[in-house]
């Protein structure tokens, strides 16, 4: 109980330390003549559709609100604005003054958008009015695919003049949605879920094809974890890699809550369940030990990328929280349950080397060297998205696998 007592202390003198570390808010000049909306002549609706749910963090026109004042959420909202800016400014879309490829930008809008990563969804929480409607969405999408600047197409089906004009559009009634509709946008939004408890099923179904036939140890550990950082490395830009680098105040942050603040929540709860009668002790120490220790990093990787967020921060932080939860996740456990075990460090740094810096180095090296990997990987990013998301369900379904045939192993022993 001591030891707890000095680790909670810690993180409250952490939390209130971190106070003091300086965030700069401050918005760049605005010169209104490049901004996007000027340029484009964006028509009122657009204009207040982007306003409203992406110039906070893709502007020069961020507004802070109370909570980004108090740390460590500050240290997070102004990550998402310095990435949201990296990645597109529109305060600078006229003179193109940060280097982005307007073309590429201009592309990936409508997908983002169609497919729910934008706004990002923790925005979306703080900000409701953010929150975009699927005829608000069907708006700004066939605004950026028809060119983004209908001014300049006189005479097009979908010309959408800017002012009072847009009223009767915007008004439109939506076509209703068939059931069938529905079902599909059900699936497509809730789809690793979905893929996730079908492969338990199948799994259960039948162990032994996910756990000897399939041969797991070399398909889905080292495969299917090796070709979904390839794919990342081939992809990412170098410069997204050394920006999450050199974010230190959000990479501390990031460990901090996965090894402190995860481990003192699960303790709490493991505890007052175990109190209540409701789980046993072996399970409930089962929760503590799984708080401690940090996440598989494929599974970091392939989540952050299906939600839209940092794929650069995530490889970073899920490599660096493995190779220091050696040492972190024995001590944890030891001063939650007052037990320790043995860790072979160079088996961990070794696996780590060859399954994320190897193939994120090979997939980075391609990028500079071949055009026509890069051109391939633009051109086919959604194909890349679904292969590292069923790479990822491989996974799942083979550790399913195993443990369900450890279990069928151990009833028929006993």
């Amino acid at each position: 109980m001591k030891l707890l007592k000095r680790i909670g202390l810690l993180l409250l003198l952490l939390a209130i330390a971190i106070q003091f570390v300086p965030v700069n808010r401050s918005n760049p000049a605005v010169d209104p003549n490049q901004d996007y909306l000027k340029v484009s002549a964006a028509p009122a609706e657009v204009a207040r559709l982007l306003k409203a749910s992406c110039y906070d963090c893709h502007s020069n026109e961020a507004k802070y609100p109370w909570y980004s004042y108090v740390a460590p959420v500050s240290f997070l909202v102004q990550n998402h604005i310095q990435e949201g800016r990296s990645k597109l400014n529109f305060s600078t879309w006229g003179s193109n003054s940060s280097g982005q490829d307007l073309a590429e930008a201009a592309e990936e809008i409508p997908e983002v958008i169609a497919e729910g990563e934008m706004p990002l969804w923790d925005y979306k929480l703080m900000h409701p009015e953010a929150k975009l409607s699927e005829a608000e969405k069907r708006t700004l999408i066939d605004w950026f695919n028809s060119g983004g600047n209908h001014a300049n197409q006189p005479g097009s089906d979908k010309n959408y003049p800017s002012g009072e004009d847009d009223d009767d559009k915007n008004n439109a009634t939506p076509a209703p949605t068939s059931f069938r509709q529905k079902v599909i946008n059900f699936c497509l939004e809730y789809e690793f879920l979905l893929l996730v408890a079908c492969a338990i099923l199948l799994a259960l179904a039948y162990p032994p094809l996910g756990a000897e036939y399939l041969a797991p140890d070399i398909t889905a550990n080292w495969l299917a974890v090796c070709f979904i950082f390839f794919l990342s490395g081939l992809e990412l830009k170098t410069k997204e890699l050394t920006n999450a680098f050199m974010n230190i105040w959000f990479n501390v942050l990031v460990q901090v809550f996965n090894f402190g603040v995860v481990s003192v929540i699960a303790w709490g709860a493991s505890r007052g369940l175990e109190y209540a009668d409701i789980i046993s002790s072996n399970l409930a120490d089962g929760m503590i030990i799984g708080a401690c220790v940090p996440m598989t990093i494929n599974m970091v990787q392939v989540m952050t990328k299906s939600a839209g967020g940092d794929e650069a921060a995530s490889i970073f932080n899920s490599a660096f929280g493995n190779l220091i939860g050696v040492f972190l996740s024995p001590v944890l456990i030891l001063g939650y349950l007052g037990v320790t075990g043995d860790v072979d460090l160079v088996e961990v740094f070794y696996k780590l080397a060859l399954r994320v810096v190897v193939p994120v180095l090979v997939g980075q090296i391609l990028q500079k060297t071949s055009r026509t990997a890069v051109e391939f990987v633009q051109k086919h990013k959604k194909l890349s998205k679904r292969v590292q998301l069923y790479c990822l369900i491989f996974i799942v379904y083979t550790v399913f696998c195993l443990t369900f045939a450890e279990d069928n192993d151990r009833r028929i022993g006993d």
